[in-house]
């Protein structure tokens, strides 16, 4: 019986295809043998590991992604469309599982530097009163993954 042995990849998309004038992301795909006895998930995992899959991340790994798209909403992004636009876009890095980015944003907040590396974070924004609740920076905050809570660049008005 023949198993699957190849895994295809998709390493980080670069700019336009050559000569394409779209704004669509050029991703190029890669076949990879998988080498081993173990289970095929397992082969596929490690190969992710050690080239493609984000285990943990920094904070201003995580900054540095979100200014690169660019994926601020405004002045902020939340952390459930953070954590989809991890898993839907192929020019971001594959991250393990949602707790990766859930670190990540633990890590930035709780940075002292925050203010230039990273970012802030809230339970929600008030449009109404056009302001952040439960707003956290310089200290690591408990990160919740709901479609409120929200990652805050530090361009908005420092906490008091």
């Amino acid at each position: 019986m023949e198993e699957y042995r190849d895994v295809c990849l998709a390493p980080r998309a670069g700019a336009e295809a050559p000569g394409a004038r779209t704004g669509i992301p050029w991703v190029e795909w890669q076949e990879d043998r998988l080498q081993g006895k173990e289970w095929l998930a397992e082969r596929a995992s490690k190969k992710l590991k050690n080239n493609l899959l984000y285990t943990s991340m920094a904070g201003a790994v995580l900054r540095f992604e979100i200014d690169q798209v660019p994926l601020w909403r405004g002045n902020h992004v939340g952390v459930k469309q953070l954590v989809d636009d991890f898993a839907k876009y192929l020019y971001l890095p594959r991250v393990k599982n949602a707790q990766v980015i859930l670190d990540a944003i633990q890590d930035g907040v709780g940075r002292l530097t925050w203010s230039q590396d990273t970012f802030a974070y809230a339970d929600y924004y008030d449009a109404a009163a056009d302001r952040y609740r439960g707003l956290e920076a310089g200290r690591r905050p408990t990160v919740q993954l709901n479609a409120n809570s929200v990652v805050v660049s530090q361009k908005s008005p420092q906490p008091r």
